[in-house]
């Protein structure tokens, strides 16, 4: 007998916070959040908090990571993110660094990629869960800034 294995959306945002104040911009953390739905619609996460000091990259990677550690089997996981960053991570970035002990080659020299530490979470969470990751942007139409389509691209 074959048990099927439970499917989920896991859709993740984040939001850097800035105060301007005098003219200048001072970094106020941010936040993020998740939302993870069975793929019959029956069950239904929301996570989400604040964090100081940090980047934006960071705030969806974070989200992610959470997201993924909410599940509490192995499951097929379709994430929609709308960061280029953790969708080029994942497609093609975590191979080459977990195979290269966690670094990148920047200007001749080994430097420890960015996010290390959640990059490793992500790479634990991938051995339990298969995640097919897409990419949400919203289009502006030309010239002025406005709000186009929405739509989902691989």
């Amino acid at each position: 007998m074959r048990i099927p294995i439970p499917h989920f959306l896991l859709l993740s945002e984040a939001q850097a916070s800035r105060d301007t104040e005098d003219d200048f911009e001072q970094d106020q953390g941010g936040r993020w959040r998740f939302v993870l739905e069975s793929a019959d619609g029956s069950t239904v996460l929301e996570a989400e908090d604040a964090e100081a000091d940090e980047d934006p990259d960071r705030l969806e990677l974070l989200s992610v990571v959470r997201g993924l550690e909410a599940l509490d089997e192995p499951s097929h996981v379709t994430l929609v993110t709308s960061s280029r960053y953790v969708n080029h991570g994942l497609r093609f970035g975590l191979a080459e660094w977990r195979d290269s002990g966690w670094q990148w080659e920047r200007f001749g020299e080994r430097v420890p990629i960015k996010n290390e530490d959640l990059w490793r979470r992500v790479d634990q969470a991938l051995q339990f869960h298969a995640v097919d990751c897409r990419m949400w942007r919203i289009d502006r139409r030309h010239g002025e800034g406005e709000v186009g389509a929405s739509r989902m691209v691989r």
